[in-house]
Protein backbone atom coordinates (compact mmCIF):
# COMPACT_ATOMS: atom_id res chain seq x y z
CA UNK A 1 0.00 0.00 0.00
CA UNK A 2 1.31 3.41 -0.48
CA UNK A 3 2.13 5.81 2.19
CA UNK A 4 0.11 9.18 1.10
CA UNK A 5 2.05 12.69 2.61
CA UNK A 6 -1.16 12.68 4.99
CA UNK A 7 -0.46 9.52 6.28
CA UNK A 8 3.37 9.52 6.68
CA UNK A 9 2.45 12.79 8.96
CA UNK A 10 0.36 10.82 11.17
CA UNK A 11 2.81 8.23 10.99
CA UNK A 12 5.60 10.83 12.44
CA UNK A 13 3.73 11.38 15.00
CA UNK A 14 3.29 7.70 16.28
CA UNK A 15 7.29 7.19 15.94
CA UNK A 16 8.22 10.73 17.34
CA UNK A 17 5.99 9.55 20.86
CA UNK A 18 8.41 6.44 21.00
CA UNK A 19 11.78 8.87 20.69
CA UNK A 20 12.09 9.94 24.71
CA UNK A 21 9.04 8.18 25.88
CA UNK A 22 6.64 10.66 25.26
CA UNK A 23 3.91 11.19 27.20
CA UNK A 24 0.58 10.53 25.28
CA UNK A 25 -3.40 10.82 25.68
CA UNK A 26 -5.81 8.58 23.73
CA UNK A 27 -9.45 7.84 23.47
CA UNK A 28 -10.75 4.29 24.42
CA UNK A 29 -12.99 2.12 22.61
CA UNK A 30 -15.14 2.87 25.18
CA UNK A 31 -15.05 6.88 25.15
CA UNK A 32 -12.03 7.12 28.27
CA UNK A 33 -9.18 9.27 28.34
CA UNK A 34 -5.97 7.11 29.11
CA UNK A 35 -2.93 8.65 29.83
CA UNK A 36 0.68 6.69 29.73
CA UNK A 37 4.13 6.69 28.11
CA UNK A 38 4.99 5.42 24.56
CA UNK A 39 7.41 2.90 25.07
CA UNK A 40 8.02 1.32 22.10
CA UNK A 41 7.29 -0.12 18.49
CA UNK A 42 7.06 -3.97 18.11
CA UNK A 43 4.88 -6.85 18.38
CA UNK A 44 2.28 -7.83 21.14
CA UNK A 45 5.11 -9.67 23.18
CA UNK A 46 7.15 -5.79 23.84
CA UNK A 47 9.60 -7.26 20.91
CA UNK A 48 11.58 -4.74 18.54
CA UNK A 49 10.28 -4.16 15.47
CA UNK A 50 12.65 -5.75 12.87
CA UNK A 51 14.17 -3.55 9.80
CA UNK A 52 12.29 -5.53 7.87
CA UNK A 53 8.49 -5.15 8.95
CA UNK A 54 6.12 -2.48 8.28
CA UNK A 55 5.70 -0.28 11.06
CA UNK A 56 2.53 0.56 10.15
CA UNK A 57 1.68 -3.44 10.95
CA UNK A 58 3.59 -2.79 14.38
CA UNK A 59 2.09 -2.31 17.81
CA UNK A 60 3.38 0.89 20.04
CA UNK A 61 3.60 -0.16 23.59
CA UNK A 62 1.94 2.13 25.98
CA UNK A 63 2.48 1.87 30.12
CA UNK A 64 -0.43 3.20 30.85
CA UNK A 65 -0.39 5.82 34.49
CA UNK A 66 -2.22 2.74 35.67
CA UNK A 67 0.69 0.91 35.59
CA UNK A 68 -0.31 -1.98 32.64
CA UNK A 69 1.32 -2.02 29.22
CA UNK A 70 -1.38 -1.60 26.39
CA UNK A 71 -0.65 -2.27 22.47
CA UNK A 72 -2.16 -0.39 19.56
CA UNK A 73 -1.39 -1.30 15.91
CA UNK A 74 0.35 1.90 14.47
CA UNK A 75 -1.88 1.68 11.41
CA UNK A 76 -4.79 2.58 14.05
CA UNK A 77 -2.76 4.95 15.61
CA UNK A 78 -2.63 7.01 12.44
CA UNK A 79 -6.20 6.88 12.22
CA UNK A 80 -6.36 8.58 15.57
CA UNK A 81 -3.85 11.03 15.41
CA UNK A 82 -6.10 12.05 12.21
CA UNK A 83 -9.03 12.13 14.26
CA UNK A 84 -7.48 13.54 17.27
CA UNK A 85 -8.51 10.87 19.65
CA UNK A 86 -4.11 10.08 20.09
CA UNK A 87 -2.13 12.67 20.83
CA UNK A 88 1.02 13.60 22.46
CA UNK A 89 1.89 15.10 26.02
CA UNK A 90 -0.72 15.52 28.84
Amino acid sequence: MVLTLPQAIQLSTVVEATMGTARVRYLSDSGDVISGTARSIGDLFGNFARRTDDVRDCYLRITTDHGFDTYIKVSDLMEMVAATTFVLGD
